[in-house]
C-alpha cells in the first residue's frame, strides 16, 4: 500500500547526469553559437543552480574542482551512442524545474520524483535493488 505523496524539496533531488565530450561534439553547432555551459543546461538538462564542491579522492587528490554546475574528467567512458571513447566526460545533476520536465529527455527518475510520490521512488529503488540494480 502507498503512502499519500509528499511535497518534494527539488534540491534534495540528486539525479547524475554524464555528458562525454564526444556527445557535445554532436551539438558543435550549438557548442560554438551559445558555449559548452548553455548546452550542458539546454540540451542535455544539467541543474545549473547547483554549484557543486571539490570532488576529492581517498588520496587527498583533487579529481575535479568546484565552483561550477559540472564537473570535467579525461577518462575512458561510454559515451551515449554506447561507443567506448577517451575524452573529456562532464558530471552533474539533472534539472528537476517545470520546463526540463516537459520536454522528452528528462529522465524517468527525475520525472518519478517530480510526481511528489516518494513512495514510488522507494519501492522502485527496492526494486533495482533486488533485481541487481
Amino acid at each position: 500500500m502507498r503512502k499519500a505523496k509528499k511535497e518534494v524539496d527539488y534540491h534534495s533531488v540528486n539525479v547524475p547526469v554524464y555528458v562525454s565530450m564526444s556527445d557535445l561534439m554532436l551539438v558543435k553547432p550549438l557548442v560554438e553559437a551559445q558555449g559548452i555551459e548553455w548546452c550542458l543546461k539546454e540540451v542535455f538538462g544539467f541543474d545549473d543552480s547547483r554549484v557543486l564542491e571539490d570532488d576529492v579522492l581517498e588520496d587527498n587528490s583533487v579529481v575535479a574542482r568546484g565552483g561550477t554546475f559540472y564537473h570535467t574528467q579525461l577518462c575512458e567512458h561510454r559515451n551515449r551512442q554506447g561507443v567506448v571513447v577517451k575524452c573529456e566526460r562532464f558530471s552533474g545533476y539533472e534539472r528537476v524545474d517545470a520546463e526540463w520536465l516537459k520536454t522528452r529527455y528528462a529522465s524517468s527518475e527525475v520525472k518519478l520524483y517530480a510526481r511528489g510520490d516518494m513512495s514510488l521512488v522507494e519501492e522502485m529503488a527496492a526494486m533495482s535493488k533486488r533485481m541487481g540494480g
